[in-house]
Order: structure tokens, then C-alpha cells, then sequence
């Protein structure tokens, strides 16, 4: 299976390698510059099925406060096969990932401060100050 993605400002993008997946990235512009962060984190368990989630998000919510874009998949270590291909992380509305990870992204104005806390249980997440 081959899928090709368009990447724009904002847009999160996320996959599992799991059992194997061939992967690459190209700029398709000759002239612009690309700027982006490539992630790795180890699961809590070898021999998942791959899976890919895309996501994009606006500047308006970056700029009130750290918006939480990956979480742990809410099934937690024992999560069951069908927690394990759900599309939900113990943060609503976030990437779920099968590992002790969050990850959040904020645009800070000048002369603000955003507040980042981060808990056990789901008590993950951020505010603007």
C-alpha cells in the first residue's frame, strides 16, 4: 500500500512501524526550505500492527496554550487489540501512542507564559497563562 501525504504548517503526522513499514519523506518544493521534527519513541511492546494518524491544527489553539497531540492509547501496557487500533489516547482528541509519551505543541506570544503539566491517569495537558 502506497500513500502519499501533503504536508502543511501545523499538520501532525504519526506512524507505528510495528511489524515493518517502508517510509520516506521529500521535500516536493525546489525552492523552499522545509522545517519539521522527526520523533522516535520505543513501544512498550514489540510486534504491534503499524498504524498512521494524521492530524492538523491551527495557530488560533497553539496560541491560548499547549494543545496535547500525542497521549498513551487508553487501554494503558494491557490494552486490548481492539484499545490497540482505536484512534483514542488518554488525552480526547489526541494521537494515540503505545508508550509513556506525551507530546504537545504551543505557539508562545511574547511576553506570555503557558503552563505544561504532565501526570499519571490521564492528567495530561496544558493551559495558557
Amino acid at each position: 500500500m502506497v500513500m502519499v501525504m501533503v504536508m502543511r504548517r501545523g499538520d501532525v503526522q504519526f506512524s507505528s512501524a510495528g511489524t515493518g513499514v517502508r517510509h520516506s519523506e521529500t521535500n516536493e518544493s525546489p525552492t523552499e526550505s522545509v522545517r519539521f521534527l522527526q520523533i522516535w519513541v520505543l513501544p512498550w511492546r514489540k510486534g504491534l500492527s503499524p498504524m498512521y494518524h494524521t492530524r492538523s491544527l491551527g495557530e488560533e489553539e497553539k496560541r491560548k496554550g499547549f494543545v496535547t497531540l500525542i497521549s498513551p492509547v487508553k487501554g494503558g501496557v494491557d490494552a486490548s487489540e481492539a484499545e490497540e487500533k482505536g484512534d483514542e489516547g488518554v488525552v480526547k482528541g489526541s494521537i494515540p501512542i503505545h508508550a509513556d509519551f506525551v507530546f504537545g505543541a504551543g505557539i508562545i506570544p511574547a511576553g506570555k507564559m503557558f503552563l505544561w503539566k504532565v501526570a499519571g491517569e490521564g492528567g495530561c495537558g496544558g493551559e495558557g497563562e
